[in-house]
């Protein structure tokens, strides 16, 4: 059983290191965070992280912190770009776990597309965006 309270004290303390300007070590916990919040998704059958926000009180809502660490993934990507790599991957999986937010799909589908631009494959991103206007022109 995943213990909720260990999740609430990860997300706060990479809020403190963000503070502290400390972007790669906030990025580092919040993706530890991220693990275990998938699984009390799974554990409570919930579908989307804006609903996990109404499960249990947070002492900051994991829909923030979950858009936040997408961007700190960039930033940290500007000091090492091996985060680049992190961001495409963990926005992947948020991909999953978005639900009805379409403002969070499009966000974290251009920073998908966007790290690959930062790691040299602009083809890549260019596809990306091309797929994604074909299967929605608006």
């Amino acid at each position: 059983m995943i213990d909720k309270s260990l999740i609430d004290k990860k997300i706060m303390s990479g809020y403190e290191f963000l503070f502290e300007q400390k972007t790669i070590k906030a990025c580092d916990i919040w993706l530890d965070a991220w693990e275990d919040l998938k699984e009390l998704m799974i554990e409570n059958d919930v579908k989307s992280v804006d609903k996990l926000d109404h499960v249990y009180r947070w002492s900051e809502l994991p829909y923030n912190c979950v858009q936040e660490l997408e961007q700190e993934l960039h930033n940290a990507g500007l000091e090492d770009p091996v985060y680049y790599k992190k961001r495409i991957n963990y926005c992947y999986e948020l991909l999953e776990y978005v639900g009805d937010e379409k403002l969070m799909e499009g966000n974290t589908r251009r920073a998908i597309a966007d790290s690959y631009y930062e790691l040299g494959d602009s083809d890549q991103c260019d596809h990306l965006y091309a797929q994604w206007l074909e299967e929605d022109p608006q």
